[in-house]
């Protein structure tokens, strides 16, 4: 998913790395919660319910400020989930584009067609939020 917002990426970054204000502006985020911080490294517990399914689970992020986060995590049911977000400066009219890709494996066949829609929705979520989001920020200029 690519996007672009009037907002720099200084100003994007600090919205995305903000984990513990995920449940004050993303639909489905119950808890998440930064257990540990070292360097560029957060170790994360959070708590989503998404199409029925509620979970917590710990993660790791890795932050490249301003111009990258990378989530990992092995929820119930996978072996992996990583979510990364690009933020790059455009060059013609300023503002960022936004890149989010999104990884996982289901940990087994049972999970692999739930985890699917689930997936897909809990980033289809988060995407919204964080444009809406961004969208309600005075762009820096």
């Amino acid at each position: 998913m690519d996007r672009r917002v009037a907002n720099d990426p200084e100003q994007l970054f600090e919205l995305v790395s903000d984990i513990e204000r995920y449940p004050d502006f993303v639909p489905g985020y119950r808890a998440a919660t930064v257990l540990r911080r070292e360097g560029a490294r957060l170790d994360v517990r959070q708590t989503v319910s998404v199409l029925g399914w509620k979970c917590t689970f710990d993660s790791v992020a890795r932050l490249d400020a301003p111009r990258a986060l990378e989530i990992e995590a092995s929820p119930p049911g996978f072996r992996r989930l990583g979510i990364r977000w690009e933020l790059e400066p455009e060059e013609k009219g300023g503002g960022t584009r936004i890149s989010v890709i999104v990884r996982y494996e289901a940990a087994n066949p049972v999970t692999r067609a739930i985890s699917t829609h689930w997936v897909r929705a809990l980033a289809d979520m988060q995407i919204r939020a964080f444009l809406d989001r961004a969208h309600s920020l005075e762009p820096v200029r």
